[in-house]
C-alpha cells in the first residue's frame, strides 16, 4: 500500500483555510493550539451542546470565545495597549 501524495498547500490558500477554521489534515497549515481541563460539566455540555448544533467542540468553544471578545472589545483593546507598552519597557530595561 503506497501513501497518497499530499499537497503542500500556497501561502494564500493556508491563510484561508486559518481564517475559515478548516486547517485539519492541510500540510503546513496550523492554527494555534492549546491543551485545557474542563470540570466534567463544562466537558459535557460543550460536548452535549456541539453534538446539537451539528459543529465540532473546537467550533462550538471558539464561537462561545468569539461571542466573549466581541462583547468586550473595549477592555480587550485597553488589554493590549498596556501589554505593549509593558513589552515596550522591558525591552527599555533590558538595553
Amino acid at each position: 500500500m503506497t501513501r497518497k501524495e499530499r499537497k503542500t498547500y500556497t501561502e494564500e490558500e493556508a491563510r484561508a483555510a486559518m481564517e475559515a477554521g478548516t486547517t485539519c489534515g492541510r500540510k503546513g497549515v496550523k492554527l494555534p493550539r492549546i491543551n485545557l481541563a474542563f470540570y466534567a460539566k463544562n466537558y459535557d455540555y460543550i460536548k452535549t451542546m456541539a453534538l446539537i448544533t451539528g459543529v465540532s467542540m473546537t467550533e462550538f468553544i471558539n464561537t462561545i470565545i468569539t461571542q466573549h471578545r466581541e462583547s468586550h472589545s473595549e477592555t480587550y483593546e485597553q488589554a493590549l495597549s498596556f501589554r505593549k507598552e509593558l513589552n515596550i519597557r522591558k525591552t527599555e530595561v533590558d538595553e
